[in-house]
Order: structure tokens, then sequence, then C-alpha cells
């Protein structure tokens, strides 16, 4: 049995995440609360790919609390994913609407580049 542990800044330059986002994502419940030895914070190994994947699904466009609700859904992070490819043509959705949203962003500032407008009072970009 593998009763290796880890403290917090090992967990950090491990998973690649500053102690204070770790204590923040503890506080919140989204990874377990470690067991402390002395006063210190002793972390289990497997908390290091659940950091992994908070960053991953972060990267990805999930919001803390869709992850928190995800996670809680698998037992904090277990091996199946099954409750994360659900939500996939949802997130997928969502960033197409995004895209969409960029593109018309884009436009208009394209279009500001050739307004003659000497004002904003009367500038059609404005409606």
């Amino acid at each position: 049995m593998n009763d290796q542990k880890f403290s917090i800044g090992r967990v950090g330059e491990l998973a690649n995440v500053a102690p204070s986002t770790i204590r923040y994502y503890e506080r919140i419940g989204l990874i377990p609360i470690a067991a402390r030895v002395n006063g210190r914070r002793q972390y289990q190994p497997d908390v290091i790919k659940q950091l992994k994947v908070i960053r991953a699904a972060q990267k990805l466009g999930w919001s803390l609390d869709e992850i928190k609700t995800l996670s809680a859904n698998e037992d904090h992070f277990s091996a199946t994913t099954s409750a994360w490819k659900a939500q996939v043509p949802a997130k997928i959705n969502q960033i197409n609407e995004l895209i969409h949203q960029l593109v018309q962003k884009k436009q208009v500032l394209i279009e500001s580049l050739v307004c003659e407008c000497t004002d904003f009072d009367n500038c059609v970009l404005i409606d």
C-alpha cells in the first residue's frame, strides 16, 4: 500500500498550481481537505491528477462551479468520464456562441476603421 503524502508546495510543483490556488480549491470543496500532520497539509498522490483535471477543464471553458458539480458526481474525479462527456455538446454550443459574438465584435471594429463619423452622437455604429 502506498502511503506517500505530499506537502502543498510539492503538490503545487507537480501539478503546476500555486499553493494559494490549492488552498482555495480545498476551501470551496473542489478537492478533498488534506490531512494535517503537525499543522501542515499532507495530500494524497491522487490530488495531483485532480488538480490537472481542473486546470484542463478550465482551459476548455468550464467554470469552477461546473467542475465542482461534475467532480461531485464522479466522486472527486474517479476514472470514469461519463458525466464530463455528457456535458461536451453543451460546452461546444457555448463556445460556438462565443465565437459568433466575437466575430460580430470584430466586424464592428473593422467597420469603425472606415467610419466617417466625427462624433458619437451621430455614429451609426453606436446604435
